[in-house]
């Protein structure tokens, strides 16, 4: 059952710990990436892809996959933390049934192969208002995905739900472009109960991911926008 209480982690994992990644890619994935590189206590990053990215580390591993048929050993599936940043958009996937396949069947499938290999924590980038009960498709699909995740068999899983996501991505889009200028300009507005609804920088999110999987903290926890 997923527990709508947002308690902050106070509790850090301090030894060693191995990441795979899967939308390592995206806006969050590449900062959630380069953050892992970064930490001392990360001793390896395996990343999943369509096809192999430029970026080289002594700690980065890439493997090259198929998302209608994952690895189902190895590969990275001895990994200590689990990261799933996939999604798109209904305009780059071309229909609601391709998005729905990339949002939600990839997600829980990456999931369950992550279960079935015995990794114990995993986070998940879902989205502000996710609601399997709501007319919104975009928001209905969250919600499933959400659903089918939280029931699979994890000591941790994690659901951070960034608002509207804030820096620069690999492919323009002009109505975000357009979004992000007016609540760049207008965040200070955004107290109280709007405080959810801020845009968020990606790294912000990043930190979040890793932050509340070091906390380690058995069951499913939603974190929302203004937690991350």
């Amino acid at each position: 059952m997923i527990n709508e209480n947002l308690i902050p982690s106070t509790v850090m994992q301090t030894t060693k710990y191995t990441a795979l990644i899967t939308g390592a890619t995206g806006l969050i994935g590449q900062e959630l990436v380069k953050q892992l590189l970064m930490d001392d206590r990360c001793e390896r990053v395996t990343v999943w892809v369509r096809k192999r990215t430029e970026l080289q580390h002594p700690k980065l591993e890439q493997v090259v996959v198929t998302f209608d048929a994952l690895p189902q050993e190895g590969n990275g599936l001895g990994a200590s933390l689990a990261f799933c940043c996939l999604g798109t958009t209904i305009k780059k996937a071309g229909s609601q049934a391709e998005q729905y396949k990339i949002d939600h069947d990839y997600v829980v499938a990456f999931a369950q192969t992550c279960a079935r290999n015995g990794i114990r924590s995993l986070a998940v980038v879902s989205s502000l208002g996710a609601d399997r009960s709501t007319s919104n498709f975009y928001l209905r699909t969250k919600g499933e995905m959400e659903r089918d995740v939280s029931a699979l068999p994890f000591h941790q899983v994690v659901f951070v739900r960034p608002s509207l996501l804030l820096g620069k991505r690999s492919e323009f889009r002009f109505g975000e472009a357009i979004m992000m200028r007016i609540m760049r300009a207008t965040g200070w507005l955004m107290v109280g109960g709007l405080k959810r609804y801020k845009a968020i920088e990606a790294k912000q999110v990043a930190e979040g991911l890793i932050r509340e999987s070091l906390a380690n903290q058995e069951g499913v926890r939603i974190v929302e926008s203004d937690k991350i």
